[in-house]
């Protein structure tokens, strides 16, 4: 699916991402946001545990990708998640280390 056809209930999919490319891991796309017609946000929904949540403090989280330019990859868009982004944000390091990153659909939901 591309960046510019995502719907809610697409799946954001990260291969070989840990820091041993040694993990996978899915990203549930729950709601979009449109400007004037125009992709702005994706808000998605997973369950990962920071190096920095400790034994107790993880779960499901939620995030957001700010859409920066509609013609850019995911990697290159702005990535949000506990009001961390950039290095900060461990979800965006896995994305950006993933061998694999892309938005998939399951054939049950297409149109």
């Amino acid at each position: 699916v591309d960046l510019q056809n995502i719907e809610a209930g697409d799946m954001i999919i990260m291969m070989d991402a840990g820091l041993g490319s040694d993990r996978d891991h899915v990203l549930i796309v729950d709601q979009i946001d449109y400007e004037n017609n125009i992709l702005k946000k994706l808000h998605y929904t997973h369950s990962l545990n920071w190096t920095s949540d400790g034994k107790y403090n993880h779960g499901v989280k939620q995030g957001i990708i700010e859409i920066t330019d509609i013609n850019k990859s995911l990697r290159e868009q702005k990535w949000i998640e506990q009001n961390k982004s950039d290095d900060e944000n461990e979800t965006f390091g896995r994305a950006r280390r993933a061998k694999f990153l892309s938005i998939m659909r399951l054939n049950c939901l297409n149109k």
